[in-house]
């Protein structure tokens, strides 16, 4: 045993001697003729080749392609050889090209390459419009001389070769990668036998703008006889298998035609399907296919640089099924013919699907289609079907839709034209299209969408570019629609090369509004949490709006009419009429979407008949506890000019609300106020007020905690944050009260009141002739409240007292000029002072009969005499009345106590 392994040791060691003994006896030859190895390589391809070569390097070795020697070329660049046509692009390109010989060739100096392996390598045919070709590179050699390189190749062997195939003139692009590839023949001989094994990535094969098959694996096995002498090629073999689908191709081809037979028997429809949703292999992996496709193709013609042969294929589906694994749903009775030539002469290409039909549980579908001119792929045909559109969506499973039901039943035809479908199939012309749809109790609600539309119902006829919807009914949880009308541009619109328009009437019983605008509270305040207001730009709107009632949160609006204006990111509202809060409102309105700069609101509204009780209480007193609900009562009428600005999330912008409020409150209560209670409580406080008001105080808090007026009128500013109230007169049954200031949205408040002193009373004073009756004058009390809201200060309002005082005597001064120009005709040309209006009264004229009177008037010479009587006694009246009205304004300015804090 150990004898044995001695000699087994021994002959080890001899043979591993050898063995590096030969490595580098093979190795120092191959040095020793590497030059002329390379030279006379170089000299064989220079008698072949009408093109320069690139190489980067050349070396002879034999470790990576042992048992044999070899030629390696690394980094080889062949560019495009055309006749006439200048390009640098490239023909052939190889990281490593190894011409492989024999290492007994080295001894006799003789070098025959056997075979040629090239790895990582492009390969780019082309064939210009004018059909010059760019692999022009191969020249007739002159030189009979013996070589000691030749050519005696067997065998190709390729591995990881792009081969590109582009013929400008037929528009035809093929990609191809050859993963692993051995081709072997004699092909020094002049008839020998080729075969071929390769397995292959299809990256593309496209006619015209049409891709034929994309992104495909394949096999192929081929065998041929071939004819050098000739020029010709027979198939004796040809098994090519694309994605587990065989087919057969027979035939031959030589210089001059082609004339040969693509045949597929049998194909199973699963791998079909599943090669047509490669793209998705979670997707093909849910389905399981049924039935047979049966596939022929014949290529015939003479070979012309510039023209395609003649290229026919027919292929049927019968009693196909295609079966959804997960939801147990399948479409059964698939049935499809489909023809295919390419164009010939007079004849048009187009690829054409006649006969298809198939069932899915309650919906069927009919139809043919033919797709012609594959330079602008074109679509026509027609469809018609019932389809239950939750067994549809259940199979085929819609990202985008949450739920869909309901059933529609359709008739159409269509003509639709792709640009580039292959690298932009969303961009598609849609013309010539009719049809009808008929909706029956569709459901529909996206992904995301908190609406559930439901109870859909009626008809969309299709006409050209245009749509008519009729009698389209929809149902939300709370509200009900009926839209009637045109839909202009709708195709063009589908095609996202135009906005739609829609000219229609929405009338509606009942609308929640709520149920559209969602809840936003939890991201009111956080602004990365909202997302822009947008109006659509794709969508115009003119809508007629016939809406008996529409609730927004606890706001209630009822009978409404008007038209909706959408376009350009703007919403107008023209001419509405609408019912809320006992009362009418009608109107305009514009809303302006700025995107990122904002939203802006604005308009004019009319009311009347409005219960402000109820609109405080709607509408949460407006964020104030000032005057609530419970402090006022009475009916509302006036008009509003309105400016609001929100931001980009529709929060509004409290600092540029411009708001001027005209406004009327007919037979209007004022009760409770704790403002009120609070200027009494100061009255008490006041040491002078106290002195002067004494023991009315009590009753005159009465009166200010329940006031009654008839009118209370007045023009309200919001500007700047802030709300501007100019004086008005609160005139009641138990006492007028004048008012005014402003209160900003801080809660800083600056108010004035005052009232007669006289108000005050509630007991009658009498005298020895009687009851002491009001005349009109007394004392008055200025007040102002100011400062914070929560907690006011007052004080005795001196400028109110000063205001009203120059107010007052600017009254005064009119009437005194109208009293002028009324009497003595003074200010005649000033048209801005008015003649003071007569009054009128009753007056009894006692007549006296005096015989010396008559003969006075019966005496002519006494009329001078008596004229001047008469205008003596116009004059003492004119100055009587002046000398009272300045007597009155006198009054008037004393009448006001001064009292200090």
């Amino acid at each position: 045993m150990k004898k044995g392994w001695r000699i087994l040791k021994k002959i080890l060691i001899w043979g591993g001697l050898v063995f590096v003994f030969l490595i580098t006896l093979i190795t120092i030859l191959l040095k020793i003729y590497e030059d002329d190895i390379e030279q006379y390589a170089i000299t064989e391809i220079n008698k072949h080749l009408a093109v320069k070569v690139d190489v980067q390097d050349m070396e002879v070795t034999f470790l990576a392609s042992f048992p044999y020697a070899s030629l390696n070329f690394k980094k080889i660049l062949i560019h495009d050889n055309y006749e006439t046509i200048e390009s640098t692009d490239t023909l052939f390109y190889a990281k490593d090209l190894y011409l492989n010989f024999s290492l007994f060739d080295i001894y006799q100096e003789n070098y025959e390459v056997k075979n040629i392996t090239s790895n990582h390598a492009v390969l780019k045919i082309k064939t210009a419009g004018n059909g010059e070709i760019n692999y022009n590179i191969v020249k007739p050699s002159k030189d009979t001389t013996s070589s000691n390189f030749k050519f005696k190749v067997e065998a190709f062997n390729l591995k990881n070769i792009r081969f590109e195939y582009a013929n400008i003139a037929t528009k035809q692009f093929y990609i191809v990668d050859i993963l692993k590839s051995t081709v072997a023949g004699n092909f020094t001989a002049e008839k020998y036998d080729l075969s071929a094994n390769a397995k292959l990535f299809v990256h593309q094969l496209k006619t015209n703008s049409f891709s034929l098959l994309s992104k495909k694996s394949a096999n192929l096995v081929l065998g041929l006889k071939i004819d050098n002498k000739n020029k010709s090629y027979y198939f004796t073999k040809g098994d090519l298998t694309i994605e587990k689908m065989p087919f057969h191709i027979k035939g031959m081809l030589d210089s001059e035609k082609v004339n040969l037979n693509i045949k597929g028997d049998d194909i199973d429809l699963d791998q079909m399907s599943k090669s047509i949703l490669n793209q998705s292999v979670e997707i093909a992996n849910d389905y399981e296919g049924k039935g047979v496709v049966n596939f022929t193709c014949d290529i015939k013609g003479p070979i012309v640089a510039t023209e395609m042969p003649s290229i026919t294929a027919d292929f049927s589906i019968a009693n196909g099924e295609v079966k959804h694994l997960d939801k147990n749903l399948s479409i059964t009775k698939i049935k499809l013919n489909g023809h295919y030539q390419n164009g010939q002469n007079k004849r048009k290409e187009e690829l054409v699907f006649s006969n298809l039909s198939l069932n899915l549980l309650g919906s069927a579908i009919q139809g043919n289609t033919t797709l012609i001119d594959f330079a602008i792929p074109t679509f026509k045909g027609n469809l018609s079907g019932d389809v239950n559109l939750q067994t549809f969506n259940d199979f085929f499973q819609f990202k985008s839709i949450k739920t869909l039901r309901g059933q529609v039943v359709f008739n159409t035809n269509y003509a639709i034209k792709f640009e580039d479908i292959q690298y932009n199939p969303e961009q598609f012309d849609i013309f010539n299209s009719t049809g009808n749809f008929n909706l029956k109790n569709v459901a529909y609600q996206g992904l995301g969408d908190e609406v559930l539309y439901q109870n859909i119902n009626g008809e969309v006829v299709l006409n050209g570019d245009d749509a008519a919807a009729k009698n389209i009914t929809v149902n939300t949880q709370n509200s009900d629609m009926i839209l009637n009308g045109a839909l202009k541009n709708f195709i063009p619109f589908v095609e996202g090369n135009s906005p739609l328009g829609l000219i229609a009437t929405l009338e509606s019983d009942f609308i929640l509004l709520d149920d559209f605008l969602g809840d936003n509270s939890e991201n009111a305040n956080n602004a990365k949490a909202q997302s822009t207001f947008s109006l659509t730009d794709k969508i115009n709107l003119n809508l007629d709006l016939s809406i008996k009632n529409l609730k927004w949160a606890n706001h209630s609006f009822n009978d409404i009419d008007g038209k909706l204006i959408m376009s350009d990111r703007k919403i107008t509202v023209q001419h509405f009429n609408l019912k809320t809060l006992s009362g009418d409102i009608a109107g305009n309105l514009k809303l302006n979407n700025y995107l990122e700069k904002g939203n802006a609101i604005e308009g004019k509204l009319r009311f009347n008949g409005i219960d402000v009780h109820k609109l405080f209480k709607e509408w949460d007193n407006f964020d104030q506890v000032s005057i609530t609900s419970d402090n006022i009562e009475g009916n509302a009428r006036g008009e509003i000019d309105m400016y609001l600005y929100f931001d980009q999330y529709f929060n509004i912008d409290l600092d540029k609300i411009v708001l001027n409020n005209k406004i009327e409150i007919l037979d209007g209560v004022l009760k409770n106020l704790s403002t009120m209670k609070a200027i009494t409580g100061y009255m008490r406080t006041n040491k002078a007020l106290k002195l002067a008001l004494n023991k009315h105080i009590d009753n005159f808090e009465s009166k200010l905690m329940h006031i009654d007026f008839k009118t209370l009128k007045n023009d309200i500013l919001i500007e700047n944050s802030r709300i501007n109230i100019p004086k008005m007169d609160i005139a009641s049954s138990a006492m007028d009260l004048s008012l005014s200031g402003w209160h900003d949205f801080n809660n800083q408040i600056d108010y004035h009141f005052s009232f007669r002193f006289r108000e005050l009373k509630t007991i009658p004073e009498y005298t020895e002739f009687g009851k002491v009756e009001d005349d009109g004058l007394g004392w008055k009390i200025y007040l102002a409240m100011y400062g914070d809201l929560d907690d006011p200060s007052y004080k005795i309002d001196k400028e109110g007292r000063q205001a009203t005082v120059k107010e007052n005597v600017a009254v005064e001064k009119v009437k005194v000029k109208s009293m002028l120009k009324s009497e003595l005709g003074l200010f005649g040309k000033d048209s801005t002072v008015k003649r003071m209006d007569q009054e009128k009264k009753k007056t009894v004229e006692f007549i006296m009969y005096d015989e010396n009177q008559e003969k006075e008037e019966l005496n002519p010479g006494k009329d001078d005499k008596k004229k001047s009587n008469v205008n003596k006694r116009q004059s003492n009246k004119f100055f009587e009345r002046l000398k009272q009205a300045e007597l009155k304004a006198k009054e008037k300015k004393e009448e006001e106590i001064k009292i200090e804090n």
